[in-house]
């Protein structure tokens, strides 16, 4: 029973440690597309990291429920309340994701002005190979 709960102890700090470099690679990314002088990268990057962690979180939370209906959705056995919660679950992601990314345009305005902002939040929407750098282009 113990090896169990290292097991498991061992697996989540791996699956932590994994979401944290996707994320540093997604900052880093964000960071060497702006092209940012020294300075305003120092001033910039601590919102960015915020930013992009602010998103994963929110995007965590319907994962979670996702992952519970998966074998349901697979087999095709789905039963209308579990489509509805997934549903709910989507919407309030996608609700989320918009109030993080108005709230924090509001920063980056302030910090580098909109044009600036505007082009952080798109970098945001990039995906990235597992190298790191991007597979779609604005």
């Amino acid at each position: 029973m113990k090896r169990y709960f290292l097991l498991l102890a061992a697996l989540l700090c791996l699956t932590l440690a994994q979401a944290q470099k996707k994320q540093m690679a997604r900052v880093n990314y964000i960071m060497e597309q702006m092209h940012f002088d020294r300075a305003t990268a120092s001033k910039v990057r601590p919102t960015v990291q915020a930013f992009v962690e602010a998103l994963h979180t929110n995007k965590d939370k319907h994962d979670a429920v996702q992952d519970k209906y998966l074998a349901a959705e697979e087999s095709g056995k789905l039963t209308d309340a579990q489509a509805e919660e997934l549903m709910q679950s989507k919407f309030r992601k996608d609700a989320g994701e918009l109030d993080i990314r108005r709230q924090y345009y509001a920063r980056f305005k302030a910090l580098v002005g909109a044009a600036k902002a505007r082009r952080i939040i798109a970098l945001s929407n990039d995906k990235l190979s597992k190298s790191g750098s991007s597979k779609d282009k604005e």
